[in-house]
């Protein structure tokens, strides 16, 4: 059952299973890294684990190799002949921890990057050369079709759009593991420990036209102007800038799927690698509070803030009770639109009635102390940004049910991506 959806999947035999757990924690943190599945029969439970023949670490001890120049020369050839070369950043960026070795190969190109969804942050968001995020929408392809060389570095097909490649620039590719799905025309495509990459490239690149902060600075203006929809009330993405604004600069923050994301993706900023957390791809709503739980964990000094919409947190209600039995202090965002919102935009885009769509009514407070946890609604700036101030001094899980005006959704959408 688990075949399609796992790399690895085996059974726990007490025998075995010192050699078994190596394995999987190996296979799981491999390029690509992804899921292992074990089973644990009863009958295994109460046996003694038998030991190793011989010590063999939990992972592989690699010491990455660094690419001489004659290695290199295919990708600094490319780089050479580009006068407005761009950069696509992935999730492999992430899996090497190679962000400063990216910022520092931007800078050396002055080129504007663009990161996918999941790998936000791996550049900080208030780098000039920093343009925004790529979501396959429209509104990225003027800038894109204007490089002369596109720079994907650890970019993975799952976080593209299912549609054919857009753009008519030649590729370079710098990736933690071979393509095999060929969605990306690369060549060449350099495979390695991307931080090994990107230094011997920042090392013998030369320096690039400079076009990089400009670019970035107008796309990023153009999106802030998609964004700008008029609104009666708390718009959605005013709030993720008042939210941005009054929690601490380190803050991790997690976002639910729904309408509500595209704006949160957009306009809050990270500024740091694994400090923005999303479900991407699939997109499965609920992922926030549980998202929020695991980075609390991980982070127990770090403010945790999660965006959810009213549909996705009451999915996952149950989590804020364990957020209180556990003691993990998140802050908890309910964008309030009454509306499973992202289905009604479809509805609306396709010229369909509106189905099957509605919530509201939900008292968040009273919710939210139900199980323990604090709560408050909100309906302006002001008393959001009163709140989320107050609930990361309390230390304690906090909802913030905040009623927004959903009015823009579809100017807003159809601004930036198509669907």
């Amino acid at each position: 059952m688990s075949d399609s959806i796992t790399k690895w999947n085996a059974t726990v035999n007490a025998a075995t299973v010192r050699h078994t757990l190596r394995r999987a924690l190996r296979t799981v943190s491999a390029a690509p890294p992804g899921p292992v599945q074990l089973d644990l029969p009863s009958s295994e439970t109460e046996r003694e684990a038998a030991d190793l023949p011989a010590p063999v670490p939990l992972l592989p001890e690699i010491s990455p190799l660094r690419p001489d120049k004659a290695s290199l020369r295919p990708a600094l050839d490319a780089l050479g002949r580009a006068r407005r070369p761009i950069i696509l950043a992935g999730l492999g960026a992430l899996w090497d921890r190679a962000s400063g070795e990216l910022v520092a190969f931007a800078e050396q190109l002055g080129a504007p990057v663009l990161t996918s969804t999941k790998a936000k942050g791996v550049v900080p968001e208030d780098h000039p050369l920093r343009a925004g995020i790529l979501i396959g929408g429209l509104i990225e392809r003027e800038m894109v079709s204007q490089a002369d060389l596109i720079v994907t570095v650890g970019l993975d097909g799952v976080e593209l759009q299912p549609k054919p490649w857009p753009y008519t620039a030649p590729v370079l590719s710098l990736a933690t593991h071979p393509s095999l799905d060929a969605l990306v025309p690369a060549s060449p495509e350099l495979v390695g420990n991307l931080r090994q990459l990107l230094s011997g490239l920042t090392e013998y690149a030369p320096a690039g036209s400079g076009w990089g902060e400009t670019a970035a600075r107008q796309f990023r203006d153009q999106v802030a102007d998609a964004l700008d929809a008029p609104a009666t009330g708390l718009s959605p993405q005013r709030l993720v800038e008042v939210a941005r604004q009054v929690l601490p600069r380190d803050t991790v923050a997690t976002c639910d799927a729904g309408a509500s994301r595209l704006l949160v993706v957009q306009k809050w900023q990270a500024y740091g690698p694994r400090e923005f957390l999303t479900s991407n791809g699939l997109a499965t709503m609920g992922y926030a509070i549980p998202g929020g739980l695991g980075a609390r964990l991980a982070h127990p000094d770090r403010p945790v803030v999660c965006f959810t919409g009213d549909g996705g947190f009451l999915m996952a209600i149950a989590e804020l009770h364990t957020a209180v039995r556990e003691n993990l202090p998140i802050v908890v965002v309910v964008l309030d639109d009454q509306e499973i919102g992202m289905i009604r935009v479809k509805q609306e885009i396709k010229g369909l009635p509106t189905y099957g769509i509605g919530l509201g009514g939900v008292d968040w407070e009273k919710v939210a102390q139900g199980l323990g946890a604090d709560g408050i609604a909100v309906d302006n700036e002001h008393a959001l940004g009163d709140a989320l101030q107050a609930a990361v001094k309390s230390g304690r899980p906090t909802v913030v049910g905040a009623m927004i005006d959903r009015s823009g959704y579809v100017a807003q959408f159809n601004a930036l991506r198509e669907l």
